[in-house]
């Protein structure tokens, strides 16, 4: 329920265009993602998909490295956990919070842990939680190997949890502290100018950075003031965790703490202060991926230890607490601006109930009723947006039933397992009840996990094929405007894309695409304000979202006119002038099992100029 099945998205296209190089570099040889080198060239990714594309569907690759990483990654998480907890329900609580809750790391809730997409993030984050779990064993040589092996697909994600892992050997062990010359390495790299370090030398210049800071949204100077809400929910947890789980749990919360509060300095000071390339390029925010795990995963052990206080007179006090962080990290979840009052309040309760200090009877059943209103109010408030109208286009999945929104919100979500499990611990008919209620909840549910929209699976099945009938108007190489989409064009049209903002994820890592995606950055402004104030308008209205990919006919012939080398374009409605509709060049109908009359439109520049 909490993690549906979606397909092909986000920067998942942009790994798929990337096998699509590996297969055929001259297809998409022209696509200003691609013009300049790609990040693609520090992974083995692309490598390792190439050849098992040639023998199978995208889809079926996707679905199956998508199985075995989540696998992988929640039989790690409980490897972390059981040498400490041992089998107690507090593992099973611990990767059920994994599961149900947030998935989102650091700004503007772009990127995500065990994303339902298939990128070498996929692969890199198993990898390294094993790493994890092999160093906590004690076990370096394995611990090092698969760093290593993580560090082959996918760097950046690897970087924060080798960290990690030697703030946590330099506190188990002081002869660890030589790991603390390990930077002059790369230091020393810089000073003779070896690729990639000899950018620790080098800052953005103007126009380079200004052009990051417009499209990059994961600079920390972009993220919104709620986005800080879960860093220092994060931070509070590590910091209790560290003083209240079991030695080998509580010294991997401190080590992350610490390692993750380093990390986040060297990228404010490093990319926002400093603007240099190689500390901006490095993204050390990413470390955030591994805190929202631990954070997760340890937090259902910190309520029960609370909840369960032993002591009289604070047990009042703590379940209090219990209560409030609860409703603290639900307001979070959803994003919420009051979300700082709650998390200041319980922070305080938390530090202030470690040093010994406890409330009075009378303002602990208050503290605890106000949870308990406030965790009821933003679950029906959750609920009634569901309830609301919103007309579904080509690009999303079908709604969901109105039980199936109910069963979703998290509330309910942590509670049915929670069901299930003291039933089955009753025994007798409650444990019969429970297994017929467990094996209900799976049949219903099933049917229901795979959520990609008929579209996304056309652009799976149809990647690779090469057969579409653009291509007769479209000579091969010939780049193509698909407004606000990426995937068509690579995945059905075969052909290089003239445009999107995708395009522009690896400005940050090559002066040349920043300097050939900057102009049509800028000529695409006012269309990119249209379509922003349409979704708006879209979502506060319910309407359909779809309606926004045309934009009107003046801005399209001002691109026109302005872009020499754009040819062809492709909308979802056919352009309409003051005359009456424009002629389009060709017409596509995709025959969608439930938009049978959606259609696509092709139309030619130098008609349109």
């Amino acid at each position: 329920m909490a993690r549906p099945y979606t397909g092909l998205r986000h920067d998942g296209i942009l790994y798929m265009g990337q096998v699509l190089q590996a297969l055929d570099p001259t297809v998409l040889a022209g696509d200003l993602f691609f013009a300049h080198g790609s990040q693609d060239r520090y992974s083995i990714f692309s490598g390792l998909m190439a050849p098992l594309a040639q023998h199978f569907s995208w889809a079926g690759i996707q679905f199956f490295w998508l199985l075995v990483a989540q696998i992988a990654s929640y039989w790690a998480i409980y490897a972390l956990l059981r040498p400490s907890l041992g089998q107690d329900l507090r593992i099973w609580l611990g990767l059920l919070f994994v599961a149900g809750l947030s998935h989102a790391y650091a700004g503007r809730q772009i990127f995500s842990f065990a994303e339902d997409f298939l990128t070498a993030r996929t692969l890199a984050e198993p990898l390294s939680l094993w790493a994890l779990v092999a160093l906590l064993k004690g076990r370096l040589v394995a611990a090092a190997f698969l760093i290593v092996a993580a560090t082959a697909v996918h760097p950046l994600m690897s970087l924060p949890v080798a960290s990690v892992g030697a703030v946590y050997l330099m506190e188990r062990e002081r002869r660890w502290c030589w790991l603390l010359a390990l930077p002059l390495i790369p230091a020393g790299l810089a000073w003779a100018d070896v690729a990639p370090f000899g950018l620790l030398l080098k800052a953005y210049d103007a126009s380079w950075w200004r052009l990051i800071v417009e499209v990059n949204e994961a600079l920390t100077q972009r993220w919104e003031w709620v986005d800080w809400q879960r860093l220092v929910l994060d931070a509070s947890v590590l910091w209790f965790g560290a003083r209240r789980l079991p030695t080998q749990l509580a010294r991997l919360c401190q080590a992350t703490l610490l390692a993750a509060s380093l990390l986040m300095l060297m990228a404010a000071i490093g990319a926002d202060i400093l603007q240099n390339q190689l500390l901006t390029q490095l993204q050390l925010w990413r470390v955030l991926w591994l805190v929202r795990i631990l954070v997760l995963a340890c937090l259902p052990s910190l309520l029960i230890g609370l909840w369960f206080e032993s002591d009289l007179r604070r047990r009042l006090t703590a379940r209090a607490l219990v209560v409030l962080f609860m409703a603290t990290l639900l307001v979070v979840e959803v994003r919420a601006e009051e979300g700082w009052v709650l998390l200041m309040v319980s922070a305080a309760g938390l530090f202030a109930w470690h040093k010994g200090l406890t409330l009075r009877p009378v303002l602990a059943y208050w503290v605890g009723l106000g949870s308990v209103l406030c965790i009821v109010m933003v679950c029906a408030g959750m609920f009634w947006n569901s309830l609301l109208p919103w007309p579904m286009g080509y690009l999303y999945q079908p709604d969901l039933p109105l039980w199936f929104d109910f069963l979703r919100l998290p509330a309910v979500l942590l509670s049915l397992p929670l069901l299930i499990w003291w039933g089955w611990q009753r025994g007798g008919w409650q444990r019969i009840s429970s297994a017929a209620f467990f094996a209900c909840m799976v049949l219903v549910c099933l049917p229901h996990w795979d959520r990609r929209s008929e579209w996304t699976r056309l652009l799976e099945t149809g990647a690779l094929q090469r057969t579409h009938p653009f291509q007769a108007w479209i000579a091969p190489g010939q780049s193509v405007y698909w407004h606000e989409q990426l995937a068509p064009t690579w995945l059905l049209l075969g052909r290089p894309s003239y445009y999107e903002k995708a395009q522009g994820a690896g400005l940050l890592f090559n002066e040349g695409t920043a300097r050939a995606f900057g102009p049509r950055w800028d000529a695409w402004q006012p269309v990119r304000k249209h379509v922003q104030s349409c979704w708006m308008g879209a979502a506060l209205s319910r309407s359909d979202s779809t309606l926004c990919l045309t934009p009107p006919l003046v801005l399209v012939q001002q691109l026109c006119s302005t872009q020499a080398e754009l040819r062809y374009m492709v909308f979802d409605q056919p352009l309409h002038s003051a005359q009456g509709r424009m002629p389009a060049l060709a017409m596509w109908n995709p025959q969608l099992p439930s938009f049978p009359d959606k259609r696509f439109y092709l139309y030619d520049c130098q008609q349109l100029a």
